[in-house]
């Protein structure tokens, strides 16, 4: 796998670095670019810095993590 990957899902396009320097909020993580915030993988909450600021839909974490699986990605456990 590279070390970064590009997802984009429903306009949004998503950064994944397979070995990224700091592992918050969830190792890996999704960059979401445009907002500037991080994607935790085990539950779509989303920070800025390290403040949490939404969470993204149910749908649209199911799908951001269907997609990442789909080009090989391993993930951490779905956190509910």
């Amino acid at each position: 796998m590279e070390t970064k990957v590009k997802i984009k899902s429903k306009g949004k396009i998503f950064i994944i670095h397979k070995n990224d320097a700091d592992p918050f909020p969830s190792n890996p993580h999704a960059h979401w670019i445009d907002t500037n915030l991080k994607i935790d993988l085990s539950n779509g909450k989303c920070y800025h810095i390290r403040k949490h600021i939404s969470t993204l839909s149910k749908k649209e974490f199911n799908e951001l993590r269907t997609k990442a699986v789909e080009i090989g990605i391993k993930l951490p456990e779905p956190k509910h």
